[in-house]
This record gives structure tokens, sequence and C-alpha cells, in this order.
């Protein structure tokens, strides 16, 4: 909890909910930041050592949508950034 608070406090939660505001249009500055995807990354390694149940689909969904965003920002992928389709 604390990682997450003082790291990137956007990292709390599942993030389907969030993903699915993303993907309807809104903005949500900061929510695929690379700091929120450290503090998710070390949430989610501290609450699984800790035995903490956590929800299989919710995390990896944020996780991996953070991770695709920010290959956008790659030169290998001007191509897809500026495809019509996204």
């Amino acid at each position: 909890v604390y990682t997450t608070r003082s790291v990137g406090p956007l990292a709390a939660g599942s993030g389907i909910p969030q993903m699915k505001s993303i993907l309807a249009g809104f903005s949500i500055p900061g929510y695929l930041s690379i700091r929120t995807l450290i503090a998710k990354i070390f949430g989610l390694v501290f609450a699984l050592a800790s035995g903490v149940v956590i929800g299989t689909e919710g995390p990896f969904v944020h996780l991996s949508c953070i991770i695709a965003s920010q290959m956008l920002h790659l030169p290998g992928f001007n191509e897809v950034r500026e495809s019509p389709t996204l």
C-alpha cells in the first residue's frame, strides 16, 4: 500500500474500469505512465509475496496497456502510432 501511495497512486485498483474509460475517449493524465507501471509491478509483487489474493485479469490488463502505450513512444512504432485506426 505504501509503495502504491508514494510512487504511483494511479496504480491502485484493478484498472479495468479506468481502461474502459480511456477506450471510450476520456483522458486520465498519468494513468499510463512509467511511474504507474513501476508502482503496479512492485505492488503486485509485494501483494503476491504476502499471500494476498489478487484478481487474475485486472492488474495484467492495466500492465499490458501501460506497456503498449509506452511502446508507442519508441521510434520503431511510428506507423502504428500514426495509424488512422488508433
